[in-house]
């Protein structure tokens, strides 16, 4: 992997952010991140809470949607997927975990998602979290293909 496969920005206390595509080597961080991943915070049903269930929904997401993490000092810290929901549009979802909210790791994994839109032949100009997404850093968007008449974001 190269460095253009990644952004990097720093943190307040000087620890760097790396966001890339997940690896297999992620998943490991990116479950416990999802085990530890408080109620409070989880959004829409997600992260799921039991073990089983959680596994299903990760295994799930990791085959089927394109995935991005955010790593700070060797640890899954955020985690970024768009999957198709159907023909034409594309779910995209963004967690982060809660010690590390406002610190501009979800813009970061939003940035990073957005620039590899068009490999895919999609379009973006901007993201609407939920309504009823309770913290700003878990959102859920859909996204259209370039090739449907609804072109950019658009609310679930």
């Amino acid at each position: 992997m190269t460095d253009a496969d990644r952004e990097r920005a720093s943190l307040d206390d000087g620890r760097e952010v790396v966001v890339t595509p997940f690896r297999e080597v992620h998943r490991p961080s990116l479950a416990r991140m999802y085990d530890d991943y408080p109620p409070e915070h989880r959004s829409l049903g997600l992260p799921r809470l039991l073990a089983e269930e959680r596994e299903a929904w990760l295994s799930g997401v990791l085959e089927a949607g394109r995935n991005f993490v955010a790593v700070v000092d060797g640890t899954v810290v955020g985690h970024a997927v768009y999957a198709p929901a159907d023909a034409e549009v594309t779910d995209f979802v963004i967690f982060v975990d809660p010690a590390f909210h406002e610190l501009g790791i979800g813009s970061s994994l939003l940035r990073y998602a957005i620039s590899t839109a068009p490999e895919r032949g999609w379009s973006a100009s901007s993201a609407t979290p939920r309504p009823t997404t309770p913290a700003p850093s878990t959102s859920t968007t859909r996204w259209a293909s370039s090739s449907t008449s609804r072109p950019g974001w658009s609310s679930r």
